[in-house]
Parts: C-alpha cells; structure tokens; sequence
C-alpha cells in the first residue's frame, strides 16, 4: 500500500512538473498584452517561475542524471524561450531575465535536493548522507 501511495505521490508531482513547464512555454510566447503580470520585477516573476519548476523537477525526477537532465532542459528551455520573445509583439530577448530563470531554476532544483536528502536521513535515522545515486522517497 505505501508503495503505491509512493508511486502516485511521484506520479501527480511530475505531472505538476510539467504543467509548471508548459504554463511557463505559454506565458512565454504570448504577446506583451496578454501576458498576465504578477509584480512590477520582471526578474522576481522569472525567477520565482523557474524556482518552482525546479524545485518540483527536483523532487520528481530524484536521482543524478535526472536532476542533471532537469538542469539542462530548464538551461536550454528558458534560452529558447527567451530567444523567440523576439519575434512576438511587445517582448524583448533579456539576458537578466534569462539570468533570473537559470537562477531560479538553479535554486529549486538545489533546494529540492537537500531537503529531499534530509528527508531520507530523517526517515531512515542515519546521521549519513545517502549516496546520490541513491532515489529520493516522496515527502
């Protein structure tokens, strides 16, 4: 039983993973007017969409080359979409908003790991650090 509530915790944390990703593609390529504007610091809304895709990547997607694969495709991902702003109405390529994804992204996956290695030492009792091949266990 707790296997499988393990499996579907995973499961419905990937798929808010990749709904994150694909709100993040959409408000990316809409026009200037259209785009919803949550605070005046375009760097904060980057930052702190990327800080969220990150940091539920992290915990989905666990295990070295995952959370490698993770960082890469945020890296690649933020880039393209800041690349393609240049040919959609009333949006400009930014380096600093660029910057603010990959730090953000950075910062969530990085979170995501140390407290999902905490978690498991919590869990297990060990006063080790589990190796980081080793997957995490759902929060």
């Amino acid at each position: 039983m707790k296997n499988s509530q393990s499996g579907r915790t995973i499961a419905s944390i990937r798929v808010a993973a990749w709904l994150a990703v694909g709100g993040a593609i959409v408000t990316s390529v809409l026009p200037g007017e259209l785009r919803p504007q949550l605070t005046e610091i375009d760097y904060l809304e980057h930052f702190t969409a990327y800080f969220v895709i990150g940091g539920l990547s992290g915990i989905a997607y666990p295990r070295t080359r995952q959370l490698a694969a993770s960082a890469i495709m945020l890296v690649l991902c933020s880039g393209a979409l800041e690349i393609v702003q240049h040919w959609i109405p009333d949006r400009t390529v930014s380096i600093g908003d660029f910057a603010a994804s990959v730090a953000g992204a950075g910062a969530g996956l990085i979170l995501s790991c140390v407290a999902g290695r905490i978690a498991t030492c919590t869990r297990t009792g060990s006063a080790t650090v589990p190796s980081p091949n080793q997957p995490m266990k759902a929060l």
